[in-house]
């Protein structure tokens, strides 16, 4: 049904971006399945570039709308929803590409867990997937799903399991990934270091400013091997 809408649209073009976004939320607006309504909202995003949210919110006032003033209350919101895009950090996507491959191909699966744990996961609702995934055995959207229950964490989960090209999704793509994910875990740990250096430079703690600069050093060393 997106596609479709999709079809003879440039989306990169605002006035096609929002008449695609309209058609769709007409389509979405008879759905009654939340996760599939999620679901689908996904899609929209990895397509258009609009958050999921910005989806969600506008569904709603559809939905609560008169059919005689569709035209006038959405032309009003045209210019919004056209430029309204969302970036997300590098590491969220390369989390959610990770999840989906280890949910979809158990060879690139076997690979990535010789690699990565739980713990490597930065973004809480994405190490909470892992954790189900990789503990629990679940693989299904509303198995998962389930599990949580604030918007935005449903949202992130939703976009794990929009329908995504793997054909490209060969080993050195995925150390890619993986290295970006390591990256951004370890540049994190760096920026904690140095704001625990500051303090005990201020309190003259000598034996745990040496212990906390070698750890520094050392966590250098590993960012400088990936």
């Amino acid at each position: 049904m997106i596609y479709a809408s999709k079809e003879n649209k440039n989306l990169d073009d605002p006035r096609d971006r929002s008449n695609f976004i309209k058609e769709v939320i007409d389509i979405l607006k008879i759905l009654n399945n939340e996760v599939e309504v999620h679901s689908y909202a996904a899609k929209i995003y990895e397509l258009t570039g609009i958050s999921i949210q910005v989806i969600l919110d506008q569904l709603n006032k559809v939905k609560n709308m008169k059919t005689n003033n569709w035209n006038n209350n959405y032309g009003n919101r045209n210019n919004n929803i056209g430029g309204n895009t969302f970036m997300e950090p590098g590491y969220k996507k390369a989390e959610r590409k990770l999840l989906m491959l280890i949910l979809k191909d158990d060879d690139i699966k076997e690979y990535i867990l010789q690699k990565v744990n739980r713990e490597d996961f930065i973004t809480p609702s994405y190490k909470k997937v892992a954790t189900l995934i990789l503990e629990n055995g679940l693989k299904e959207v509303n198995d998962i799903i389930k599990h949580f229950e604030e918007q935005n964490e449903i949202q992130d989960v939703a976009l794990i399991f929009a329908e995504e090209d793997l054909t490209e999704m060969d080993f050195e793509t995925v150390e890619g990934l993986i290295r970006t994910l390591k990256r951004t875990k370890i540049e994190r740990q760096i920026e904690n270091i140095k704001l625990k250096i500051k303090e005990k430079e201020r309190s003259n703690d000598f034996n745990d400013l040496l212990n906390l600069t070698r750890q520094l050093e050392e966590l250098k060393r590993q960012l400088s091997l990936l």
